[in-house]
């Protein structure tokens, strides 16, 4: 997208939408991107995603608001203080990326590392995860009806509680 460009695409998981696509305006994407960063952050730090309801409305109406609430104190101020900013339901006031990257609970953190699994571990998720089958990119042969193709995430039981 381009400086200044408004989206309008409506995606992703429910619970992790920000405010400013709910209304249906249009919205400039990357602060959405923060706020579900902050949804992530929580259900990281919680164990569950912040807004949870019954329906889309009351969902909607709950992150519109920004009703969530912190139910313990074992996680640290800074931690709170950091998904206060990136939760505000104001996307001119709500945190930047260089701002969050400078937030006191980001502290301490190797901004250039994102590498968390050795090679031994990317080579397993390589081999057990990743999709290799060469004839999806096929679209104009005549695909054999009676053989279901094999999906890793199926054949392995893995669904999206695991």
């Amino acid at each position: 997208m381009a400086k200044g460009e408004l989206m309008r695409e409506h995606s992703g998981t429910p619970a992790y939408i920000a405010p400013e696509i709910i209304k249906d305006k249009g919205y400039k994407g990357f602060k959405a991107d923060l706020w579900s960063a902050g949804v992530v952050l929580f259900a990281l730090l919680y164990g569950t995603v912040p807004f949870k309801a019954n329906n889309m409305k009351d969902l909607h109406q709950q992150i519109m608001a920004a009703k969530y609430n912190f139910k313990d104190t074992e996680v640290s101020e800074e931690a709170k203080n950091l998904i206060r900013g990136l939760l505000n339901p104001d996307p001119n006031t709500r945190l930047g990326v260089s701002q969050v990257l400078k937030h006191d609970w980001m502290r301490g953190v190797e901004r250039l590392s994102t590498d968390i699994f050795n090679d031994d571990e990317k080579e397993v998720i390589r081999s057990e995860f990743t999709y290799n089958d060469p004839s999806r990119f096929i679209r104009n042969e005549k695909v054999n009806k009676d053989v279901e193709p094999w999906d890793c995430f199926t054949e392995l039981n893995l669904d999206s509680m695991n």
